[in-house]
């Protein structure tokens, strides 16, 4: 016998009366009824057993994913689907238990509202979830809606995109959509920023020029793009292959130690509009550029950490990716660092100058079957009427895939 399917039904802000008949049918037979506080009080009256999502959602997950016999009917805002609990359980029981009956999204309302097409819309959480990487899949959208929550409120989110160098774009908070509450603030970033206080029931829409979304996958970015100090930079070229030997995929981690003006990591993060850069450097002149860098590309996924590998290796998240600029006489120590906390499959990279410490490097990392590659680059200089090449110092970049599944 096939188990009982599990019905999630989309509700406006507007309650029972904006829900379609077969949803309100739905509703009706349930005998399990499962909701967050707000729902379940338009529905007081219902006879079922009521389980309040707000309480305990893992304990309440748990009985959704246990077989039984009872008719179970969750009650969700919107179109369930979309970064809702539908999803959700689709993920966790398959598709197969879970009969999914949509209402209109608060998006599709938001921008009927404002008159605005949404075949170009970008839909991003920031309910529940952290902000850096919401920031950074925004710098590449020239139009979004942004789902807040109490703590990621319009405000705050409208600050944050304007720190993470995105310019005063038109915006506006839709809250309570469909319901007697309804309200709508149009303005700039820097107004809805000022503004407030909005319901944690709101969405931020930004409709922005596309001309001012940032590029992402540049490669070799000029080097006199970033900000630096006296030409202490990983060179475009050899930035370049180092970024393409890291191998990344768009959500992973990726630790840049010794980071210097944060030229690696920032063109990595390129490539990450949903992972995160963790820029380790001890210097704090050199932690100024990085954070500059941060703004003037416009990769809120960049955090800047001032410290010694060693300490500061320690309180981040095990990465997917470590870039290794250097390290100097600690290089053994940090190879060990990284190669202990890396992630199966994980790529290894570093730049290094002098033999001795390829040397270090290659027998540290023996077990993975290291790459040695050598770049020597000659750029064409101008002389007279003529050009000439002029050699950058050789760089090795040491590769290696660290052993697992």
């Amino acid at each position: 016998m096939s188990r009982p399917r599990i019905t999630v039904v989309g509700i406006g802000d507007d309650g029972p009366a904006g829900i379609e008949d077969h949803s309100r049918a739905a509703i009706a037979s349930a005998e399990v009824l499962f909701g967050g506080t707000r729902h379940l009080a338009m529905f007081v009256d219902h006879l079922a057993r009521k389980v309040d999502l707000s309480s305990d959602f893992a304990g309440a997950l748990s009985l959704l994913e246990a077989e039984s016999s009872e008719h179970q009917v969750v009650l969700a805002s919107g179109d369930p689907m979309l970064f809702g609990i539908g999803a959700t359980l689709v993920t966790r029981l398959g598709a197969g238990r879970v009969k999914i009956l949509p209402h209109v999204s608060s998006v599709q309302v938001a921008f009927a509202r404002l008159g605005e097409p949404t075949r170009d819309v970008m839909t991003l959480s920031a309910h529940g979830r952290e902000l850096r990487p919401v920031l950074a899949r925004a710098m590449s959208c020239a139009r979004m809606a942004i789902l807040l929550d109490d703590h990621n409120d319009a405000c705050a989110v409208a600050r944050a995109l304007l720190d993470a160098g995105m310019e005063d774009a038109e915006a506006a908070v839709c809250s309570h959509l469909g319901g007697e509450r309804e309200r709508i603030v149009r303005g700039r970033l820097s107004q809805i920023a000022a503004g407030g206080p909005h319901p944690s029931l709101s969405l931020l829409v930004v409709l922005r020029d596309p001309v001012e979304v940032a590029p992402y996958q540049r490669s070799a970015i000029p080097d006199e793009e970033f900000a630096h100090r006296n030409g202490m930079i990983t060179k475009a070229e050899v930035r370049a292959l180092s970024v393409a030997a890291l191998r990344l995929r768009p959500s992973d981690v990726l630790w840049d130690v010794g980071a210097g003006s944060g030229a690696v990591g920032i063109e990595a993060a390129l490539q990450l509009p949903g992972g995160s850069v963790y820029a380790v450097e001890r210097d704090p002149a050199q932690v100024v550029f990085i954070r500059e860098n941060r703004v003037r590309f416009r990769t809120p996924q960049v955090e800047a950490i001032q410290g010694e590998a060693a300490a500061a290796l320690t309180t981040l998240p095990n990465p997917d990716a470590v870039f290794v600029g250097g390290g100097g006489a600690d290089l053994p120590a940090i190879i060990d660092a990284c190669t202990v906390r890396l992630r199966p499959s994980g790529r290894l990279v570093l730049n290094l100058v002098a033999v001795e410490r390829v040397a270090e490097a290659i027998d540290r990392l023996r077990g993975w079957a290291p790459e040695l590659t050598q770049v020597s680059v000659a750029r064409g200089v101008a002389i007279a009427a003529a050009t000439r090449l002029e050699a950058l110092n050789p760089v090795y970049i040491v590769a290696a895939t660290k052993p697992g599944a």
